[in-house]
C-alpha cells in the first residue's frame, strides 16, 4: 500500500509515525542484519507497516501537535538567528 500524504492531517501523522521509536528500532534493526555496514534498502523501508487509524483520530491528533510543530519551528528560527548573531560577534563561549 502507497501512502500520499497530501493532507496537512496525514503529514503531520506520517512525520511522527516514521519518527516513532517503534519505527526506529524496526529500521535499525533491519539495517544491521545480514550486512557489515548499517545501511538499508528501499526494499526493507518499504516493508515497514504503518498502522493508520480511523481519519477523525488522524485529525484530532494533528490539531494536539500542529501548536507543538509550529513552535518547535519558530524555535528553531530563533536559534539560527542566534547563530548567526555570535558567528557575527565573533563570541566563542556563551
Amino acid at each position: 500500500m502507497i501512502i500520499r500524504a497530501n493532507e496537512i492531517n496525514y503529514q503531520i501523522f506520517l512525520l511522527y509515525q516514521i519518527n516513532s521509536e517503534r519505527t526506529k528500532r524496526n529500521l535499525l534493526s533491519a539495517s544491521e542484519s545480514g550486512s557489515t555496514r548499517e545501511a538499508l534498502t528501499k526494499g526493507e523501508v518499504e516493508m515497514q507497516k504503518i498502522l493508520i487509524p480511523l481519519e477523525s483520530k488522524i485529525e484530532a491528533f494533528s490539531k494536539m501537535v500542529e501548536p507543538l510543530i509550529k513552535h518547535s519551528q519558530i524555535l528553531n528560527i530563533e536559534n539560527l538567528k542566534m547563530m548567526q548573531w555570535v558567528e557575527k560577534k565573533n563570541i566563542s563561549d556563551i
